[in-house]
């Protein structure tokens, strides 16, 4: 078998620039990182070679400019949330803290309108009198009952549907249900919405809005608790518990202590 020239090896490295990518250990032996030139063929092998390194150093560069970037960005949602969080547990009633809440959400996420649906479970969480902004409201009883999984929904010519406050959808060109359950019972709907109508569209992630409505509804439902606005749970029957206890066992225990002290006084 006749040895290969080295022709043959210059044009096989032409045809097959990631030969030394695949081989990084055959780069020094071959001598292409020398100063001098060995050909114009070599030289424009070890040029390409060296091009290729530069582009892939320059996208692990990239990848690792977007992965800090999604750290940040992690870490300011996660700042943003807690600061959310120590709202709901001020002293003030539960509907004016998610009037607050609802503010609060629209200067950090940079949103046009942000309000409540409370259904009958969280009806406690509801303010007195309704703001005109109308932030937090009852989830109303006619029409469909709320959404189980986040909706979202862009490019609204005609604006926001009837779930949103009268005065708020016109303006409002893409938009955002998202469901508030705790113990897999519905506590009512937050309502998202952006005059921006690429904010939200349909096949967008949900991930971040599901994060926020689950430490939402957590929220809502411990201010209630801790208002004394929601029934705690397992207190109707505790309460029947005990009235069995109460009654029946001293009805039966009065009559046998008064014979055993009889029986003692006999003897």
């Amino acid at each position: 078998m006749a040895p290969i020239t080295a022709k043959q090896v210059v044009k096989f490295l032409e045809k097959n620039p990631d030969f030394f990518l695949e081989n990084p250990d055959l780069v020094g032996s071959t001598g292409l990182l020398r100063e001098k030139d060995s050909g114009p063929n070599l030289v424009d092998i070890r040029t390409r070679l060296f091009e290729r390194l530069n582009e892939e150093r320059i996208e692990l560069m990239g990848i690792l400019d977007e992965t800090i970037e999604l750290v940040r960005q992690n870490e300011q949602i996660e700042t943003d949330f807690l600061a959310i969080e120590n709202l709901l547990f001020g002293s003030q009633p539960p509907g004016d803290v998610l009037s607050q809440v609802a503010e609060e959400i629209e200067r950090r996420f940079e949103l046009d309108h942000v309000s409540f649906l409370l259904s009958e479970k969280a009806k406690g969480a509801l303010p007195g009198e309704v703001d005109e902004a109308g932030r937090v409201r009852p989830y109303p009883e006619s029409g469909e009952p709320p959404p189980r999984k986040v909706k979202l929904a862009g490019m609204l010519k005609k604006g926001a549907d009837d779930l949103f406050p009268e005065k708020a959808r016109t303006d409002l060109h893409s938009t955002a249900l998202v469901p508030l359950r705790e113990n897999g019972k519905s506590l009512g709907v937050m309502l998202l919405g952006s005059k921006d109508p690429k904010r939200y569209a349909p096949k967008m992630g949900t991930q971040l809005l599901e994060r926020l409505a689950v430490r939402m509804a957590t929220g809502i439902h411990l201010l209630l608790r801790l208002t004394g606005e929601g029934p705690a749970v397992g207190s109707k029957p505790n309460s029947k518990q005990g009235s069995k206890k109460n009654t029946k066992p001293k009805s039966k225990q009065g009559p046998k202590s008064k014979k055993r002290k009889s029986a003692r006084s006999s003897s």
